[in-house]
């Protein structure tokens, strides 16, 4: 099994990083392979939804170069 960890912070060797190596560092330990993949600056151009009231569809803006995307 490998697990893939995503650093999504600007600060490629921050805090994040720090945390997202111990728990590689753990998996490795019990026999899983482990991987940090920095995406802090990658435009992903992906959703992002905001949770709702249980039973609501949540509320997801598509991320655009212009101010404030649309909504979905």
């Amino acid at each position: 099994m490998k697990v893939l960890l995503l650093n999504g912070s600007p600060n490629a060797q921050g805090c994040t990083f720090t945390a997202l190596s111990e728990v590689a560092a753990t998996l490795n330990d019990g026999g899983v392979e482990a991987e940090i993949i920095q995406v802090g600056h990658a435009d992903l151009g992906g959703l992002h939804c905001l949770p709702q009231m249980q039973g609501e569809r949540p509320l997801c803006v598509r991320r655009s170069s212009q101010r404030g995307g649309a909504k979905v």
